[in-house]
């Protein structure tokens, strides 16, 4: 992830315009959002006639316009048409540039794995678990927009989980079964993906409580079937999970408390 300064110098004569020349800024970045070319709030200030904005991309080149949808290039051509001809951009944090991104076509698997904080693209590449951003995927406008509505309802249940005691069990459902509405969902658009892409896409499955006794040894929630994996020393992806079950494209992990079985059922394959 990289922080990307963007300057908007506003022409003199639509110098009295300048709410209105925010207000289409934050449409334009509003689209950037949905596209996944930008992550999070921006952060806006004015500078005289120069709007400043900090914005969060996943990768430095996110903000081209090669990536822009037909709404996005929409808002930019009024922007520059009718207050500023250009955008001054800038990363700020320059360590990583030279990063080595993956690359979707030479992906074996593709799994979904967010949480409260982390707003990169839910999908990631299988080999590296690395965030793949939104506007790589082939997939139409609607889609990912789907796929990112999707991915804000996750980060809502899980921070209510983490905050709301008297909700924490049905939130925990939510993110730890299968067939909760979030899974539903979820496990939806992975199908999805998996058709577009035809990569096995696999959905995460949260498992917060355990059993002392047994955990290891648990089934897989869906077909009931033995899933457990041999898991390689220093494992990245998706073989950095201890559980995958490959018919019915689910994977998750050891519980992370087994202080006991309050609450281990949640998640567990009923007969």
């Amino acid at each position: 992830m990289f922080v990307a300064e963007i300057i908007f110098t506003i022409t003199e004569k639509n110098d009295k315009g300048k709410n209105q020349f925010e207000s289409f800024v934050q449409d334009f970045f509003a689209n950037l959002l949905r596209n996944g070319q930008i992550l999070g709030n921006e952060i806006f200030w004015w500078e005289k006639n120069k709007l400043k904005a900090v914005v969060k991309i996943p990768r430095p080149d996110s903000l081209e316009n090669r990536y822009f949808t037909k709404w996005s290039k929409n808002d930019w051509k009024i922007i520059k048409e009718n207050f500023a001809e250009k955008a001054l951009i800038s990363i700020l944090n320059k360590e990583n540039l030279n990063c080595e991104f993956p690359i979707l076509e030479r992906e074996k698997y593709l799994y979904f794995f967010t949480n409260a904080f982390d707003d990169s693209s839910p999908v990631c590449a299988g080999k590296s678990g690395m965030a793949i951003p939104l506007y790589e995927l082939p997939l139409n406008q609607r889609q990912k927009q789907r796929l990112w509505a999707w991915q804000c309802s996750y980060i809502e249940y899980d921070k209510v989980w983490l905050g709301v005691d008297s909700l924490e069990i049905p939130m925990y459902k939510q993110l730890a079964t299968h067939k909760s509405e979030l899974a539903i969902e979820g496990i939806k658009l992975c199908r999805m993906l998996e058709n577009k892409t035809g990569l096995p896409t696999y959905y995460y499955l949260m498992r917060y409580w355990g059993r002392q006794k047994g955990e290891k040894d648990r089934l897989c929630p869906s077909c009931g079937n033995k899933w457990r994996i041999k898991k390689k020393p220093r494992a990245k992806g998706i073989e950095k999970f201890d559980f995958k079950c490959n018919g019915c494209r689910l994977i998750s992990h050891i519980a992370a408390n087994l202080e006991g079985d309050i609450n281990a059922s949640i998640g567990e394959y009923q007969n």
